[in-house]
């Protein structure tokens, strides 16, 4: 084989290895158990600076739930790996008025990933996003690693102050 053979033949090789997709790791555990602790914990932290509590939301846990999985899955900490974050609330067919999503890697309980958000400006601001009234939180584990999904929102109201289905 020529010189010039080998170096498109290597080239080549190169350029397919970077477009390969990212291998999928079989998840260990995925699930939200947690929430509630999670519900209690954040309620707790933004009492302490004057807000109200939060409660778990069914809808938020399976989003969170998705989320952590697919970041499992393919061991990358991700805000896009499911979907960019606002379509992801609107597939759940509810109509959100305010939401955030903070995401954790690698913290073994939920006291961990606690400490991490509250200690970054991103992250505990949205722990203390005032319209917040509900959560989701799940965990999943591939690869020996935990991936950490929170969602908090607020539901958008009626002007007779119910939740917009």
């Amino acid at each position: 084989m020529g010189w010039k053979r080998f170096c498109a033949l290597a080239l080549c090789l190169a350029v397919a290895a970077c477009a390969a997709p990212r291998p999928r790791y079989a998840i260990e555990e995925a699930d939200t158990r947690a929430a509630p602790a999670a519900a209690a914990a954040i309620s707790e932290f933004r009492q302490s600076q004057g807000l109200g509590p939060v409660v778990v939301d069914s809808r938020l846990n399976e989003a969170a739930l998705a989320q952590a999985r697919a970041m499992a899955a393919s061991d990358t900490l991700s805000h896009t790996i499911a979907g960019d974050f606002s379509s992801r609330m609107q597939g759940m067919g509810f109509i959100w008025g305010y939401s955030a999503e903070n995401l954790g890697m690698g913290y073994r309980d939920l006291a961990g990933a606690m400490r991490g958000w509250k200690a970054s400006p991103g992250h505990r601001q949205n722990l203390l996003l005032p319209q917040a009234t509900r959560i989701g939180l799940a965990r999943g584990r591939a690869a020996g690693k935990n991936y950490w999904a929170l969602i908090l929102a607020s539901p958008d109201m009626t002007p007779d102050g119910r939740p917009r289905l």
